[in-house]
């Protein structure tokens, strides 16, 4: 009786310390993912950077320049709804970086885009303001 007592309370302990919340990562922890996930971008390999960036915003979801990061990521994967999020969540955590409005304000000029061209489908009137954004986001060449 008194060895099942004691399996029982083995497992319950086990059980509830596997419930415990995860430890703070280590600083050096922390930085070793911002290396990784910056070194990762600067290379293209934006998977790798994504998922060190995932990681990090984990433990530390106040980090707005991972954020901006993570958007400037999912900007040029075309996921705007998802770069939308992340700048938002870097303006959210700091006002200043002028970058994640600037970028944000690009999101929403391209899901502008989006949407006119989704609706030009519809009809064949020219539509000024589709060509307008249009020209607005082609590259200029002097």
């Amino acid at each position: 009786m008194k060895r099942w007592m004691f399996a029982m309370v083995i497992m319950i302990s086990t059980l509830l310390s596997g419930c415990q919340s995860q430890a703070p990562m280590h600083r050096d922890a922390v930085d070793q993912l911002e290396q990784r996930a910056l070194t990762a971008y600067r290379y293209g390999d934006l998977l790798a950077a994504e998922s060190y960036l995932q990681q990090l915003l984990a433990v530390q979801s106040r980090d707005a320049q991972g954020w901006l990061l993570l958007g400037n990521i999912q900007l040029r994967q075309q996921r705007l709804h998802a770069a939308q999020h992340a700048y938002e969540q870097a303006i959210t955590h700091d006002e200043s970086l002028l970058l994640a409005h600037h970028n944000l304000a690009l999101v929403y000029l391209r899901l502008a885009t989006q949407t006119l061209i989704n609706g030009q489908i519809q009809t064949d009137e020219p539509w000024p303001l589709l060509d307008a954004l249009l020209r607005l986001q082609s590259p200029q060449i002097d």
